[in-house]
């Protein structure tokens, strides 16, 4: 099971990658077009970051990956404000602004932190990945052992009944004939 759960959240933080593009994606094709309708991508991440967080934060049992998750959180937040703050200034027809804000590199430095952020979260999970296998593989081997000792037991209690089986009838025939 927990080796499932760390594939469950490598799983959840591409998709915290991927909503991260769409939003950008969003913002950037209203930017350039001033089309309402591009924004569509911007709001749907909007509705959806924080309840994805949330559902990963419900599935991380590390610690320290709880307060990786908050950094990020953080981050995104800021990147989210920061997409928001273009796409109202846009809205003002204040293009001068947009552009200095587009071209102060604030979005492309917020993206960045966010992929560090996620791939330092995915590098963590996968050394817990890799302990969380190596318990599952010595549990495997546990049971094995287990299995191995039942059937070798049981193999010996059958010879054992066996042999008192052919004895009893040995002696009951030895018997007949000593009568005989």
């Amino acid at each position: 099971e927990d080796v499932i759960l760390a594939h469950a959240i490598q799983f959840e933080l591409e998709r915290l990658e991927k909503l991260s593009s769409q939003a950008e994606t969003g913002q950037r094709g209203f930017l350039y077009t001033g089309n309402e309708s591009f924004l569509e991508p911007y709001i749907a991440v909007r509705r959806q970051l924080d309840e994805n967080i949330e559902q990963l934060r419900a599935k991380i049992k590390d610690e320290d990956q709880q307060e990786r998750l908050t950094r990020l959180q953080a981050t995104f937040q800021t990147r989210m404000a920061y997409l928001e703050e273009t796409i109202n200034l846009a809205k003002q027809g204040q293009e001068a602004n947009v552009k200095g804000r587009v071209r102060s590199g604030e979005g492309r430095n917020l993206m960045a932190q966010i992929e560090s952020s996620i791939a330092e979260m995915e590098a963590a999970e996968d050394d817990i990945l890799g302990a969380r296998q190596v318990i599952a593989q010595q549990a495997k081997t546990l049971a094995l052992g287990v299995v191995f000792t039942k059937v070798l037991s049981l193999v010996g209690l059958g010879l054992l009944i066996l042999w008192m089986t052919n004895r009893i009838i040995q002696q009951s025939i030895q018997k007949a004939l000593d009568a005989a």
